[in-house]
């Protein structure tokens, strides 16, 4: 069953507002902006080897090779020229070049107007979606793509010209991101597969020798290609970094349902495997590179987007092949592909609106994992040179601040291995007195997230808070000048998630009038987004608060364990369970009289009116 020509324009138009919606996004990975400071960089030094040590104050090395000079050069010219509307543009232009690689394919098989066509270019654009974070991977996408429809092109109709435009693709591909490197096993298993297929030719060959050379051709020669296999086929270098990444998370954990990646997985196996019994004979090139493609896109989240691609390629394919034989399922396949192509591309789009990704919301700008206000007062308040901070916001503050202010670690992370332990232990809140003796600093600005590295800095009477945002919040030592309370820049929070942080956050440090607006804008304009639990367990803090200003201590207990059966409690509200929980001892063993004391100081500890 072949679509009418108005029943694809329809498709067509569907497969537009999916891309429009999935990917109407902030910029949410840092990366981008230590990347566009390694540019400047370059541009400023006039050269393209790069000096890892210059953002921080803390020990950090040059050892490690980094080579995308291409894409850093690329995105910061384009940040200069176009600003945040230029980064997107390019984004969707990245995705539009990806589905009209596989279209432009389909269409030479005469599978365009095919409704499992369709449904394959919403898995492709879904599976792929991980791949197109601004940043240089995004060039990995766009090449590893180009790879492997000339490949399937060669394979088609046999023409070399498609072969030897693969060195081409990848001596550019080696100096923009370093998942070039993800390419090898296809180019290791290509021509395994088509000598089993008795079609191996030469100029293959030829083309992968030529592929070889082009790793060389970089800023670092061998030294670069050869570093990626150290780090990443030998294990040579322990990377205990990826502690803080959930980009190094498989599709199986908690924080990866939100992609749907093992139901993905699912059809893109269930789909291969129909593909392959209605097919006239097996065919190794096509097994060979979707299984060594698998793995990569069940370990890590941040390589789900390659074996979409083989897969992709490989259905299409293997559809236009003569069937072996009649099967009796073969007539519902079609009605089924275009249910299938409009549920996952809906479902994409509700996603989109209703749950967000982490720091997230519908539409532009830069997102939450960014702490965009927190810097701005950095800035304008000059409060010194070197900074504490988190892994996540590093790469936004040395963008932002550098030279003003050095950062003491960031999302680059390979520059501070060496003390990656001491960090670790800072930012998680079990070191705190003893880190800031052996690395002295004035100034901090800790994520949200960090709630127990946020409570050293509440307790320690040596700092004081004096700013916090949707991201993060900014202590200084008590021995600077600085005037006046505290700030906060939390208005019109677009992220159900991070305005449940930043209220906790608020009621923790007493700022009552900023915690109850924040709920008042969770409850009018974050309903859609919020889980129930979530909205009961913020409502029932309030409701907490309101019971110890009217004294009614029992519910005032149900609610805060209401509140905090989600959350651990803060210093504050620590003391509140204890002084209730006091009071309900003395209750029980008939000593009601004795509670004056700890009334006295729920009532000191009660959010005012």
């Amino acid at each position: 069953m072949a679509l009418t020509r108005r029943a694809v324009i329809l498709c067509a138009v569907f497969l537009l507002a999916v891309t429009a919606v999935r990917f109407a996004q902030p910029i949410l990975d840092g990366d981008l902006f230590w990347q566009m400071a390694y540019a400047r960089q370059m541009l400023e030094r006039h050269t393209l080897i790069l000096d890892h040590i210059t953002f921080s104050w803390t020990p950090a090395s040059n050892r490690m090779i980094y080579c995308a000079w291409v894409s850093e050069l690329f995105l910061y010219g384009l940040w200069n020229l176009a600003g945040l509307a230029g980064l997107f543009a390019f984004r969707y232009l990245c995705v539009a070049v990806v589905l009209a690689l596989a279209w432009s394919y389909a269409r030479r098989l005469g599978l365009a107007s095919a409704p499992f066509t369709w449904l394959l270019l919403v898995i492709l654009l879904l599976g792929t979606f991980g791949g197109t974070i601004i940043k240089p991977e995004i060039f990995s996408l766009l090449f590893f793509n180009l790879l492997v429809w000339l490949f399937f092109q060669f394979r088609l109709d046999g023409r070399v010209r498609w072969l030897y435009l693969v060195p081409l693709c990848l001596l550019v591909w080696v100096n923009t991101h370093g998942a070039f490197i993800i390419a090898a096993p296809f180019f290791l298993v290509a021509p395994i597969g088509e000598a089993l297929e008795r079609r191996l030719s030469r100029h293959m060959l030829a083309a992968w020798a030529l592929c070889g050379a082009a790793l060389f051709a970089n800023p670092y020669g061998w030294r670069y290609p050869w570093q990626l296999i150290e780090n990443h086929v030998l294990g040579r270098t322990p990377r205990p970094d990826t502690a803080w990444n959930d980009a190094h998370l498989s599709i199986f954990s908690p924080g990866a349902s939100g992609g749907h990646f093992i139901e993905l997985l699912a059809w893109m196996t269930a789909i291969l495997v129909l593909l392959a019994l209605r097919k006239r004979k097996f065919d190794w090139t096509i097994a060979l590179a979707n299984a060594v493609y698998v793995p990569f896109f069940m370990i890590y989240l941040r390589t789900t987007f390659f074996w979409p691609v083989v897969f992709c390629y490989s259905a299409l394919y293997l559809a236009h092949m003569p069937p072996r034989m009649a099967i009796p399922w073969q007539r519902y396949a079609k009605p089924a592909a275009l249910a299938l192509f409009l549920f996952l591309g809906g479902r994409a789009m509700l996603d989109s609106l209703r749950h967000p990704d982490h720091g997230s919301w519908l539409g532009f700008g830069i997102g939450y994992t960014n702490p965009v206000p927190e810097a701005e007062f950095l800035a304008s308040a000059g409060l010194g040179n070197r900074l504490y901070n988190t892994f996540g916001d590093g790469g936004y503050l040395l963008w932002r601040l550098y030279p003003q202010y050095r950062v003491m670690t960031d999302s680059r992370s390979f520059p501070y291995l060496a003390w990656f332990s001491d960090q670790y232990k800072f930012s998680m809140g079990t070191s705190f007195d003893d880190f800031l003796r052996r690395y002295p600093a004035d100034v901090a600005s800790i994520e949200l997230s960090h709630a127990y590295a946020c409570r050293n800095f509440l307790r320690s009477p040596d700092w004081r808070l004096v700013f916090y945002g949707p991201t993060s919040a900014v202590f200084i030592r008590r021995s600077l000048p600085f005037e006046g309370q505290w700030k906060s820049a939390g208005t019109g929070i677009r992220n159900a998630a991070i305005a449940v942080r930043f209220f906790y956050f608020a009621a923790e440090v007493g700022d009552f009038n900023v915690a109850w607006s924040t709920l008042e804008h969770i409850e009018t304009q974050l309903t859609d987004q919020i889980a129930a639990d979530d909205l009961a367990a913020v409502r029932a803090y309030r409701e907490g608060q309101r019971a110890l200003r009217s004294g009614d201590w029992t519910r005032a207990g149900t609610m805060f364990d209401i509140a905090f059966a989600r959350k651990s409690p803060g210093e504050r509200d620590q003391l509140v369970r204890i002084f209730l929980h006091d009071i309900e001892l003395l209750r029980a063993a008939g000593r009601a009289g004795e509670t004056g004391t700890f009334e006295a100081a729920l009532k000191k500890l009660a959010a005012p009116e």
